[in-house]
């Protein structure tokens, strides 16, 4: 006989594991705090941050969130993507007005920017499930900002120590602490 710590559901475990690959209904609005954050070069050849959410409420929780965000300065409507949706992090134009002042190119200022998102909140809307390498993912297409958040802090020496983790914001120096939106959508573009 085996003991209750030695037992298992297989067909829960199999149902918890279909369930996670089914992709959320189109429509879906998650609450979801950012565990992972990275620098990342796509198959593409473009730079990118990629992030990992677990949904923290609701009929969801903990499911994970996968989403890139890919910059493609040649493209004008995916940029203005790009600042909106990092400006619901708090990544927003005063953060990159900050960043104009830290030495290093493109990459080191998105190494910069990574490490900042992790342990923010964000309400994140599903599109239309999308398909990948043959399989119907998830598909965020909206992010907006969950209010009452802290500014955003940025860590230079994050770039250079290659960090993910948010335990790196807190050595932030002074120009570049608390910088970005306290709360609230986040402001549009202008170019």
């Amino acid at each position: 006989m085996s003991s209750p710590t030695n037992s298992v559901s297989w067909g829960a475990l199999r149902k918890n594991a279909e369930d996670a690959m089914r992709p959320l209904p189109e429509g879906t609005v998650v609450i979801a705090i950012v565990e992972k954050a990275e620098y990342v070069k796509a198959s593409t050849g473009s730079d990118m941050i990629k992030i990992e959410a677990a949904i923290t409420e609701g009929p969801h929780k903990p499911r994970k969130v996968f989403n890139n965000f890919v910059l493609s300065p040649d493209n004008s409507f995916a940029m203005n993507m790009f600042f909106a949706n990092l400006g619901a992090f708090g990544v927003t134009a005063e953060v990159f007005a900050q960043l104009e002042n830290v030495p290093g190119d493109v990459v080191t200022h998105l190494k910069i920017i990574a490490p900042s998102l992790v342990g923010r909140k964000i309400q994140i809307t599903m599109g239309k499930p999308r398909a990948y390498q043959g399989v119907e993912r998830d598909n965020p297409v909206a992010f907006e900002a969950i209010p009452g958040q802290p500014p955003i802090t940025l860590n230079p020496a994050a770039a250079a120590a290659g960090s993910t983790g948010a335990g790196d914001v807190a050595a932030a120096p002074p120009s570049l602490a608390g910088v970005g939106n306290q709360g609230g959508p986040p402001p549009v573009p202008q170019f």
